[in-house]
């Protein structure tokens, strides 16, 4: 099945080879579902929400453990091309997209945070 070179964001079509590699079933593009369009409105609605994820996501590694930001790495590795394998260029963005994710959570780790102060509780008291 060919893909189409002018979409360099087209899912490409899982072959039968990779699939047995994977251990997963073999779909045909008549088993997807069918994908509505996307207007200007949702893909700005997209934009602003993963934004929102990712800074939540940084703000969240810059306090993980050792053992979480090292189980997030290996996923950057995991998902990276192995070797005898087709190097994807949605998988090599998404492997680097980790890695920078962690990086920017250390910066922010890093950050001078000590001017924050936990919320007040009702008696005027910090936590």
């Amino acid at each position: 099945m060919s893909r189409d070179v002018a979409d360099p964001t087209a899912i490409p079509h899982v072959g039968e080879d990779a699939a047995v590699h994977r251990q997963r079933p073999t779909f045909s593009r008549a088993d997807e579902a069918p994908m509505p369009n996307i207007g200007e409105p949702e893909l700005g609605a997209l934009h602003i929400r993963l934004i929102a994820v990712e800074s939540l996501l940084i703000a969240l590694l810059a306090h993980a453990s050792d053992q979480q930001i090292a189980l997030a790495r290996k996923m950057a590795s995991h998902i990276a091309p192995r070797d005898g394998f087709t190097r994807h260029p949605l998988t090599v963005h998404a492997s680097a997209h980790i890695t920078d994710l962690l990086e920017r959570a250390a910066r922010f780790a890093a950050a001078d945070l000590k001017e924050y102060s936990p919320p007040a509780d009702k008696h005027g008291a910090g936590q």
